[in-house]
């Protein structure tokens, strides 16, 4: 081992510097990949991700899904998390106000923990993420850091109801995806 490290050395200190940076080069680019989703956030409208984000899917082959669930149980597992419920009259609210959009783009932006499945597990892990990082009730403008790239497809979701809010995460995409999943917001 010290031959070959002598080697090296005695050739030329140039193979060493060459091989840890590329060591290095490495290591930073896959430990990185939230930054380079700033920068694409930052550069494209909503509609230009959401068609990525589609071409993507497209290009995967992965089959995406809306668990259905009642009231009752998006509540339940909300309860047991302890974050805010949903109630009847939000429910009767946002009847009033269905956006159609796609199925798979909902799914596709939503499925916050990335198994094929808009579910209320999705919910519960966004609410997560937001607890810890700015509070419950908080809110994340999308343009003045790095984040998870399911942070950034989940902030869409009060885009996909509403036409707005697609750079903040917050409560508005929580209650967009929770009106997904009971069916209260139509999809193709």
């Amino acid at each position: 081992m010290n031959t070959k490290f002598y080697s090296l050395a005695k050739r030329g200190g140039g193979q060493i510097v060459f091989c840890v940076t590329l060591i290095f080069s490495t290591l930073f680019l896959s430990c990185n990949k939230d930054v380079s989703e700033t920068s694409i956030f930052k550069n494209e409208t909503p509609e230009q991700r959401i068609e990525r984000r589609i071409s993507d899917l497209k290009l995967s082959g992965k089959t995406l899904i809306v668990e259905q669930s009642s009231l009752e149980e998006i509540n339940k597992l909300m309860r047991e998390a302890g974050f805010p419920e949903y109630t009847e009259k939000d429910v009767r609210t946002t009847i009033q106000n269905r956006t159609i959009y796609d199925c798979s783009v909902w799914v596709l932006l939503g499925d916050y923990n990335g198994n094929g499945i808009l579910s209320a597990a999705d919910l519960v892990g966004a609410k997560s993420y937001q607890c810890a990082n700015v509070g419950c009730d908080g809110t994340i403008n999308l343009g003045t850091g790095s984040y998870p790239t399911a942070v950034y497809d989940f902030a869409y979701l009060s885009y996909l109801e509403t036409g707005y809010d697609w750079h903040l995460f917050n409560n508005d995409d929580i209650l967009a995806g929770q009106r997904r999943i009971l069916g209260l917001i139509a999809c193709n």
